[in-house]
Formats: structure tokens, C-alpha cells, sequence
């Protein structure tokens, strides 16, 4: 698969809305619903921006059609030595699922990472029984495991 890997731009913010929705949807169990579209579009369109602080990159096959994406953000904290990156979102359309793309856009994470003086990436892997392969996913790339996550939402 010939894909190309590039910062998302604000007119990319329909595709990365869309590709955002559908991982979501993929995460959302069958009891629950998942979010609705028009405020992953608000969302996506509020954090596209130059000054964010949120980087979007986005995989395309060699049609030019949406594959992939990463979402990643800077954090800061002192157990980690000051700041570092995080990633929000990683998502592969099914049809492009073990064709290497995972890889890639973690690659694209860490170069853009090295060049913002990051020295670590952290990642918030869903439930293990339910997602054991997202997680064998990330442990094959170099993650190591470091606890659970827990939200408050406010």
C-alpha cells in the first residue's frame, strides 16, 4: 500500500471529523451510542488550528482518499521531565488495517516529537480484554505499559 502522511490542514476538517467519529464509534459499546457527528465536527473544526496545540496527521492511499489518522498533543508534567507528546487518537480505516499504516503514523508521531524536543510519547489504550490487539499493537511498537488511565469529567 502506497500511503502518504501529512499535517492535517483546517480544510481537512470534514475528513478528520469523520475519521475521528468512526473510531469513535468503534469504541463505543453496543448498549451505548456513540457521540454525534456534529460535535466531533465542532470539536475537530475548535482544535484544527495553527495554535492549538493539537497536531493532526492524516494518512492517504495512493487514491488520495483518508486511510488513517493521529491525533497528538503537548503535554507537560514532571515525572515525565517537562513536556512531552501525547496521542489522542490513532485510527485506521478497516480496509487499511495491517498494511503498515499504524506503524507509519506512529514513525511521523515521533519525528514530529524529536523535532519539538519531546522525550517520551504516552498513549491511553482502551479496555485490554475488549481491545487486546490495540494494546499488543503499541507494545510492538516500543510502549510500554504504565497503568490505567481515569478520567473525571468535569
Amino acid at each position: 500500500m502506497s500511503t502518504r502522511i501529512r499535517r492535517a490542514e483546517d480544510s481537512d476538517v470534514d475528513v478528520v471529523a469523520d475519521l475521528v467519529h468512526a473510531l469513535l464509534s468503534e469504541l463505543t459499546p453496543p448498549e451505548a451510542e456513540p457521540p454525534k457527528m456534529g460535535v466531533v465536527r465542532a470539536s475537530t473544526e475548535g482544535l484544527l488550528g495553527e495554535d492549538s496545540g493539537v497536531w493532526v496527521f492524516l494518512a492517504e492511499d495512493e487514491c488520495g482518499d483518508a486511510a488513517g489518522i493521529l491525533t497528538l498533543n503537548e503535554c507537560a508534567s514532571i515525572y515525565a521531565g517537562g513536556r512531552f507528546g501525547e496521542i489522542s487518537e490513532l485510527y485506521v480505516t478497516p480496509q487499511a488495517r495491517s498494511k503498515g499504516l499504524g506503524p507509519e503514523l506512529l514513525e511521523e508521531a515521533m519525528k514530529f516529537g524529536r523535532t519539538r524536543g519531546w522525550g517520551r510519547l504516552e498513549v491511553g489504550a482502551p479496555d485490554v480484554p475488549r481491545w487486546s490487539r490495540t494494546v499488543s499493537f503499541y507494545l510492538s511498537n516500543g510502549f510500554v505499559e504504565v497503568g490505567p488511565r481515569l478520567k473525571l469529567l468535569l
